[in-house]
This record gives structure tokens, C-alpha cells and sequence, in this order.
């Protein structure tokens, strides 16, 4: 169990620079064009609210 949960814990770790991109250019996104309407990046999934 110790071992399973190490292993998620490194592979979040090994995507964390990807992830930190994809939020620059998402903040980038929302500066320019005031929305985050045809933002489109693999390491981040905007969900609309219920």
C-alpha cells in the first residue's frame, strides 16, 4: 500500500513542472484576452460550474 502510494505521489511530482507551465500560460491566456473561453492545454481541464 506504502509503495502504490509513493508511486502516485512521484509521478504527480514528475508532472508538476508541466502542470506549473500549462497555469503561466493559462494566467497568460486570461490577461490577453480577459476569459479562459478556446483556452486549450492537455495538463489542464476547465470544467464549467453546475
Amino acid at each position: 500500500m506504502e509503495t502504490a502510494i509513493k508511486n502516485d505521489i512521484k509521478k504527480l511530482v514528475e508532472r508538476l513542472p508541466d502542470i506549473i507551465s500549462a497555469k503561466r500560460r493559462l494566467s497568460a491566456h486570461i490577461k490577453k484576452y480577459g476569459s479562459v473561453e478556446n483556452f486549450k492545454d492537455d495538463n489542464i481541464r476547465l470544467v464549467k460550474p453546475l
